[in-house]
């Protein structure tokens, strides 16, 4: 955020980060823009034409690990649901994000675990959503939710929170 002042131009990638970005960073709306990523490439090659090999045991979730993303409520309702199979393992791909310290969120209860990924490579994020029993993303505030998209476009159900894009 100290940065962000220095820079020509920045570029967001929705309408609410770039309206972020001008509030936290004081950018004038002249020096920032906003594009959309768009979804997974790798989409083209195999959406809906192959079988798929779900692993019933196997949860996901793709996001910035951040407050907005919700992941305490994530994880709460992971590790202690009486719903989700005894041997459920989550899989969290995408970045390390703010006010989260990473290192004191759950990882396990009984026979569940939790793994915090990382980034992923395309494909790997791929092969995660061919084999997920489900994309979980619970987003307090999302501009979009393009991993919901990816998701869907991967034929892989959705679980996700009922507010803003979503």
């Amino acid at each position: 955020l100290k940065m962000a002042p220095l820079d020509d131009h920045a570029v967001a990638n929705s309408m609410s980060t770039m309206r972020d970005m001008m509030w936290l960073c004081g950018l004038p709306a002249d020096r920032v823009s906003w594009a959309h990523l768009g979804p997974s490439q790798c989409i083209h090659q195999h959406a809906s034409t192959q079988g798929v090999e779900r692993d019933e045991n196997l949860f996901l979730a793709v996001s910035t690990l951040e407050p907005r993303k919700n992941p305490e409520t994530l994880l709460r309702w992971f590790l202690t649901s009486p719903h989700l199979p005894e041997n459920a393992r989550l899989v969290w791909a995408g970045p390390s994000g703010w006010l989260i310290d990473q290192s004191n969120l759950p990882r396990a209860t009984g026979n569940r675990t939790v793994t915090f990924a990382g980034m992923v490579s395309d494909a790997r994020l791929c092969e995660l959503y061919r084999q997920a029993r489900c994309l979980t993303y619970v987003s307090l505030y999302e501009g979009f939710g393009f991993p919901v998209l990816d998701a869907l476009l991967h034929n892989t159900p959705v679980i996700c929170s009922g507010n803003s894009s979503m």
